[in-house]
């Protein structure tokens, strides 16, 4: 993961150093890239636009509000609904 690396002998999310992270926020500590979500959502995006298809974002993945709201802003919709767990599917 590029926005993930090791710069003396500590662990940097792009230019935050991790250590910074724990001791605000404690662990255990989920860290997210914003700029390489949004990336891989324009990859996806340009690999199939030529499709007639809309994207969309599966909620149970991942149901981080921040991370909604950024694929949300790149034009994906949400998915909420699993065929399994749904009445009469």
């Amino acid at each position: 993961m590029a926005w993930l690396r090791w710069e003396e002998n500590t662990l940097w999310a792009e230019e935050v150093p991790l250590p910074a992270l724990v001791q605000r926020w404690g662990t255990p500590l989920y860290v997210y890239s914003a700029r390489e979500i949004q990336a891989k959502v324009e990859d996806l995006k340009r690999d199939t636009a030529s499709l007639p298809l809309k994207l969309f974002y599966a909620v149970k993945a991942n149901s981080n509000g921040a991370i909604l709201k950024l694929v949300q802003g790149q034009g994906l919709g949400a998915e909420v609904v699993s065929q399994g767990n749904s009445p009469g599917l």
